[in-house]
């Protein structure tokens, strides 16, 4: 008798482990995609933020990339702990209530301006005016609270690879090259 086993590893998998190696690119701990920002709740959707839209190896469309910057470090999460972080990331994100509790912590007061402003960044390399993008981007990471900024700088590359000008029928997104 012949033992034969079928598998199968859905795209979804793929897509996961490139996102996972994203991360290091944009220097994010926590990245992950459109799909899963649309099942997060509007308070956790306020704490997230779009950082490229791209098309990885194994998918045939674009997806967001997206974040969550914890800023504030010097929270205490076992002190402040709510009964959301017991369930799966996805559910956390979903269900936690993001204004009360120690996930209301994790973004420091004046995080809402920097999300602001790196929206409207952005908001210009997707649609294609990468001069406008440079120059938002590089005065977010000249203020020395976002200097560090991974997202801000792997824009900023991206772009400078062809010379602050999108290239020739840019859609907004790009192909996300790296394992």
């Amino acid at each position: 008798m012949i033992d034969t086993k079928a598998s199968y590893l859905s795209p979804h998998v793929n897509i996961a482990a490139r996102l996972e190696s994203a991360s290091k690119q944009y220097s994010v701990p926590i990245l992950f995609s459109s799909e899963l920002f649309k099942l997060l709740s509007p308070a956790a959707k306020r704490k997230c933020r779009q950082i490229d839209k791209v098309i990885v190896k194994g998918s045939a469309e674009p997806s967001g990339i997206y974040t969550i910057d914890v800023t504030n470090l010097n929270i205490n999460l076992q002190e402040n702990r709510d009964d959301s972080v017991r369930y799966s990331m996805a559910r956390k994100l979903h269900m936690a209530n993001f204004d009360q509790g120690f996930l209301s912590a994790i973004q420091s007061e004046d995080h809402d301006q920097f999300l602001k402003e790196f929206q409207e960044a952005f908001d210009a390399y997707e649609g294609g005016n990468w001069s406008k993008a440079k120059d938002k981007l590089e005065l977010l990471v000249s203020k020395p609270r976002h200097c560090d900024d991974g997202p801000a700088h792997t824009l900023l590359l991206v772009m400078k690879q062809s010379n602050f000008v999108a290239p020739k029928g840019w859609q907004g997104y790009r192909f996300l090259e790296m394992k």
